[in-house]
């Protein structure tokens, strides 16, 4: 199956490729440009048709496409004669049409693929609030959990992709009009993102819901008797739903070590009940402390009013020392009243007094956040332990933690050198419970009633993502967004088979987005795209006379320079997130 998929996704990419290509071709036949090749697939042709001046081939290698106009000396080696059919000939604006042609084919197809979807049905992730973080912008706007948004500054949302995309690409602090649905009721609430220290976008804290419903099950799960489509309705006589099942299961399992658990599942229209033993788990200790630094403090909270800031790196909780952020959580929400907090800060520990809060789950919160990149400091080591036996001391950094079911912990320096042990058993501390019950997110189909209806919520889509394309090059461009966020052939190949799994019409819908960035992308002015041509061209047609040669190649150097420059950064990117994980 992995291999299948894997074929899906370069033939779609292909596809997209093609069919832009076809565009050039298209427009340069209306305009009697001799064509030379259009080929799908590239390097060595291995099979095709020639039909009058155009060679129709298949080559050696399936990314993509592309089409050879004659007198173009870069396809084919051969360079322009004068002749009145070869592309050079042809009248500036004829060429700038040419050039258009590729990318407003990406954007018919992308806009006929979303009417299509949207009168077939699309899958979305619920655009439901699932969960609200304590003291985040959301809850101080008085979102909460079972909020459904309609909308954000006036862009309607279809899912809760939307939503990250709307609020990533926001100015921090500045408020965002959310239009949702209470009870019946429609209400307007303004939400100012923020963005913590080393975090790379803004965001409101909200986070999406999970469902009930089983899709893909555990061997486990399959042995205790659960069966795709099962849906959890009650866990030990509890009843649950979509926003309460993930926190009823884990505290039912977790303290339930040894101890029988009864899942009642909705199966075929009938309550059905499946019983699970939580597997005893006793906490692993590594003996070292490995901790991500402090990113964002929020005003208001325990962490802000005590003086904790940014940078500091957690160090102990009320003097248990603490080993990772996971460990953090659970100590804090064990502790009860004031408790005593010391952190690292600048290579001196510092001792901090504050009062927790409850947060929804039973979790007990300061208001101190981790960014999303894994980026760690070894805050201390116990001497004569594994690690301390394996080479690891405090005030190293770390840029990957790693630790397997059985214990094996891999950490990974930011020299580029690894060191390696296994966690102990620490049989001191009472046993959790472990039985993995894998929930997804809550899905919902967006069918328009009619083809009207179809129609506008394509056009909707589509222009929405050209957008929010155009908003995340500014940022980029402006610096307000990093460059090693983007992603280039390999991150993309990596997330369309990760969005493949998730059905088909999320995979065909993530297409439209590729297809209309691919559009964008290549109208923007720069050298050997779509956009560079068409500036040179117009340029040519103003002035009267074309560049010359010399100054036409500089450019097109300088821009094969700029276009790998691009695609070895991006594609170093991906390596990195997809091998080392950061």
């Amino acid at each position: 199956m992995t291999f299948f998929y894997v074929l899906i996704v370069f033939f779609a990419f292909s596809l997209i490729i093609v069919i832009h290509e076809f565009g050039h071709f298209a427009a340069g036949k209306l305009f009697g440009v001799r064509v030379e090749v259009f080929s799908i697939g590239i390097g060595k042709r291995l099979f095709g048709v020639k039909i009058g001046d155009t060679d129709y081939r298949v080559s050696a290698f399936p990314i993509g496409g592309y089409v050879a106009f004659a007198g173009i000396s870069d396809t084919e080696g051969v360079k322009a004669t004068g002749a009145p059919d070869e592309f050079p000939s042809k009248p500036a604006w004829q060429r700038i049409v040419i050039a258009l042609a590729g990318p407003a084919m990406n954007l018919l197809s992308g806009f006929v693929l979303a009417v299509a979807l949207f009168g077939w049905g699309v899958r979305f992730t619920s655009p439901v609030v699932g969960g609200v973080l304590p003291g985040s912008p959301a809850e101080e706007a008085g979102l909460r959990v079972g909020d459904r948004i309609l909308s954000i500054d006036g862009s309607i949302v279809n899912g809760f992709s939307d939503i990250r995309q709307d609020v990533a690409l926001a100015d921090e602090g500045e408020p965002l009009a959310f239009e949702i649905v209470r009870e019946g009721r429609k209400l307007t609430l303004y939400v100012a993102p923020r963005k913590g220290e080393g975090e790379p976008f803004p965001s409101v804290g909200i986070t999406p819901p999970t469902s009930g419903e089983l899709e893909k099950l555990t061997p486990e799960m399959e042995k205790a008797g659960f069966r795709p489509g099962d849906r959890i309705v009650a866990v030990n006589g509890r009843e649950v739903d979509d926003f309460t099942a993930a926190d009823v299961i884990h505290e039912a399992v977790s303290s339930s070590p040894g101890r029988e658990v009864v899942f009642t599942v909705l199966r075929d229209g009938k309550r059905v009940e499946v019983k699970v033993v939580p597997e005893p788990v006793y906490p692993r200790r590594l003996d070292a402390g490995i901790m991500p630094p402090i990113v964002r403090v929020t005003p208001g909270m325990p962490a802000a009013a005590a003086g904790i800031e940014p940078g500091d790196c957690i160090l102990a909780v009320n003097g248990e020392r603490i080993e990772t952020w996971g460990h953090l959580i659970e100590a804090l929400s064990a502790t009860e009243g004031e408790v005593e907090v010391k952190v690292l800060r600048n290579g001196k520990e510092l001792s901090f007094c504050m009062t927790p809060r409850e947060a929804p789950g039973g979790r007990k919160v300061i208001g101190i956040q981790r960014s999303e990149e894994e980026d760690y400091l070894v805050t201390w080591v116990k001497e004569g332990s594994l690690p301390w036996k394996a080479g690891l001391r405090p005030g190293v950094r770390a840029k990957h933690l790693e630790m397997s079911q059985d214990g094996m912990v891999k950490v990974a320096l930011e020299d580029g050198s690894e060191r390696s042990w296994r966690a102990r058993k620490d049989e001191s501390k009472p046993a959790v419970g472990w039985f993995p019950v894998t929930l997804t997110y809550r899905y919902e189909t967006v069918k328009a009633a009619s083809f009207g209806e179809a129609v506008s919520r394509g056009f909707t889509d589509c222009m929405q993502i050209i957008k929010k394309t155009y908003l995340f090059l500014a940022k980029l461009v402006s610096a307000r967004i990093s460059p090693k966020l983007v992603s280039g052939p390999v991150g993309i190949v990596h997330i369309s088979y990760r969005v493949l799994e998730l059905g088909l019409t999320v995979f065909l819908h993530f297409l439209v987005l590729i297809s209309i960035n691919l559009a964008v992308v290549n109208l923007l002015p720069l050298p050997i795209l779509d956009g560079g041509n068409v500036v040179l061209f117009l340029v040519e047609w103003i002035s009267g006379k074309p560049l010359d040669e010399k100054t036409q190649g500089l450019i097109i150097k300088v821009g094969l320079v700029l276009i790998l420059g691009i695609f070895v950064l991006v594609t170093f990117n991906d390596i990195s997130r997809l091998v080392f994980g950061f």
